[in-house]
């Protein structure tokens, strides 16, 4: 272990991550990095208190960021909706849209106290953990074809105190779900980049996160919106709400879908870039 100042190490970090990154996104990692993997808080930074850390880890996280790996992997947490979560390379990182959609969802069913909610693909589980937690009247539930992001997401909602039920499902597969339940709306934020968006993609999402939650082949972009119409025949009640987070690229053919499975009140929302993000639908 070796001494330093806690401001002088911090700014050096920052220093060396805007090789990567702009300022405000490398202090904004570096702070992650002190408080989530070092354990060492503001006060120590702003007052330069002396740490100890162990050098060769240091410079092996270093190493990492650099070559943009995700500091929430790093951490193995990451903060969404007030919590945080649990995250690793099986799950995706949550992002800002999808806090838009919990509470679109949340704001919608605001009066109601006993609705069953299903979250399809639904990773470390941040969707209906965050609802449960805002609703606990509700009963909530959550699919995913990964078993360890289902372990993750478990976890997540033992952790964080939220009951919730998951289901090892593959939405793709036609298979009849384990469950007698029928759901008064269901919610997915499914893979929908295209593989030829690949080329924007940054690096911290290329090769880090799960690509298998992240993208489609160019010919089936809508698949899983297909899909998951399709099992709501069966498992969302009549006048029942679908809930999507969709590639913006895509929000015309995602509408005329939904206008396809005789949905109806169908409406396209834009997220705080402005971009068509979500659709909104109900089951005739």
């Amino acid at each position: 272990m070796e001494k330093f100042g806690a401001k002088l190490l911090f700014n050096t970090l920052v220093s060396k991550l805007q090789n990567n990154y702009l300022y405000d996104e490398a202090r904004s990692i570096a702070m992650i990095y002190f408080e989530d993997v070092l354990l060492i808080n503001k006060i120590d930074i702003v007052n330069n208190n002396e740490i100890s850390i162990d050098i060769n880890t240091f410079d092996n996280h270093l190493s990492k960021l650099l070559q943009y790996y995700p500091i929430q992997y790093l951490a193995q947490k990451a903060y969404f909706m007030d919590s945080f979560f649990i995250v690793n390379q099986h799950t995706l990182i949550p992002r800002q849209e999808t806090e838009e959609l919990v509470l679109l969802i949340s704001n919608y069913y605001e009066n109601s106290k006993n609705i069953n909610v299903l979250d399809i693909g639904t990773g470390s589980g941040c969707i209906p953990i965050s609802l449960k937690k805002r609703h606990p009247s509700w009963k909530l539930f959550g699919l995913d074809i990964s078993k360890e992001a289902l372990e993750i997401a478990h976890f997540n909602s033992l952790n964080l105190k939220s009951d919730v039920t998951f289901y090892d499902f593959d939405i793709l597969d036609n298979k009849k779900l384990k469950s007698n339940h029928l759901f008064d709306c269901v919610v997915s934020n499914p893979p929908y980049i295209l593989e030829q968006e690949k080329k924007e993609m940054h690096d911290n999402v290329l090769k880090y996160e799960p690509h298998s939650a992240l993208f489609v082949k160019n010919e089936e972009p809508l698949i899983f919106y297909k899909k998951i119409l399709e099992f709501n025949k069966k498992y969302l009640i009549n006048d029942g709400l679908v809930f999507f987070e969709i590639n913006p690229l895509k929000t015309t053919e995602i509408e005329h879908l939904l206008n396809q499975y005789h949905y109806s009140d169908i409406k396209i929302i834009k997220d705080f870039n402005n971009k068509c993000r979500f659709a909104v639908g109900k089951k005739q």
